[in-house]
């Protein structure tokens, strides 16, 4: 479905195997962009999977993410960017790749971050996620391990010249489960190719990135970034 101001999509597919094992899997897409007025925006989605194994009745691995967002962009005052995010996620890996690497997990993470236009060159922003989450790596005792999660990013952007933008973030990452935190530096170029797109480079000092829905760290060392906007 798609009007003016809302445009929705949605999906459905179905996959039965049938061999040594007789295994069903479901997969469900939907999302939801709502433009609610020309200063606010809201973005809802929901995918789900799910593979049951017919051979012993058991549910063999599901996935679950929802996301409820907006984007705040005031007509009347476009120095001001912001957005906020809340994520849930629940994801039980395949009994047969159960090895400690891939633990079940179900999370909800809450996000918001904005960008402030100081003058014409210098911009600065913050970022400050949470995420309570509860790991299990055996699902056979059932055990659920609690954790809590929190980043803070301060963000710098300066206008260079013509086409070119830098930036620079200092991150702060503490989690409550492994009982330490992590901070460090990250600096990228920038260069703005057309209104809508620029392309970037840059190094993380850090061995973390800034998404907690999908946290890893692996993340030190040089990277190379698209950024989209409309």
């Amino acid at each position: 479905y798609h009007s003016d101001d809302i445009d929705y999509r949605t999906k459905l597919e179905l996959r039965f195997d049938r061999g040594t094992e007789d295994v069903n899997q479901y997969v469900m897409t939907n999302f939801l962009d709502w433009n609610v007025n020309p200063s606010w925006s809201m973005l809802l989605s929901f995918d789900y999977s799910r593979s049951d194994n017919k051979n012993n009745s058991i549910d063999d691995a599901h996935f679950i993410e929802g996301n409820l967002g907006f984007a705040y962009r005031p007509v009347y005052m476009d120095r001001l960017n912001a957005l906020g995010k809340y994520t849930f996620l629940e994801e039980l890996s395949p009994l047969g790749q159960e090895d400690g690497t891939s633990p079940d997990e179900r999370s909800h993470v809450f996000s918001i971050e904005g960008m402030y236009d100081l003058t014409a060159n210098w911009q600065i922003g913050e970022k400050f996620a949470y995420k309570r989450s509860e790991i299990r790596t055996d699902r056979d005792d059932g055990a659920w391990f609690d954790g809590n999660t929190y980043l803070w990013v301060n963000r710098l952007n300066y206008h260079l010249f013509h086409k070119w933008d830098a930036l620079a973030e200092y991150r702060m990452l503490w989690n409550s489960q492994a009982d330490d935190s992590k901070n460090g530096f990250l600096v990228a170029l920038y260069r703005h190719l057309g209104k809508n797109f620029k392309i970037g480079a840059g190094y993380n000092f850090t061995d973390f990135n800034d998404d907690l829905t999908n946290l890893d760290y692996d993340s030190k060392g040089p990277f190379i970034n698209f950024i989209t906007k409309w």
